[in-house]
């Protein structure tokens, strides 16, 4: 891959590898790059601001926490 991050190619390669569509993936993120890329993919995304980090835009997740537990709910509603 050549283009980083906001670029979504990560992401869609890595659905094109599992064999999966965009609607079916969840992507947890912790950077704006990352979500931005994530969001670009089609692609649900959970921003995870990470309370011990620097704070990072993530606005544009589809929903943002500060707990890893809280993913495993999530994931489980969407499954």
């Amino acid at each position: 891959m050549a283009r980083s991050k906001p670029n979504p190619d990560i992401f869609e390669k890595a659905a094109d590898l599992l064999q999966v569509s965009a609607d079916d993936c969840i992507v947890i993120e912790d950077t704006r790059n990352g979500v931005l890329a994530a969001k670009a993919a089609h692609m649900y995304t959970i921003g995870f601001a990470d309370p011990d980090y620097p704070k990072q835009d993530l606005s544009k997740a589809d929903i943002i926490v500060t707990d890893m537990m809280d993913v495993l709910a999530i994931v489980a509603e969407k499954s």
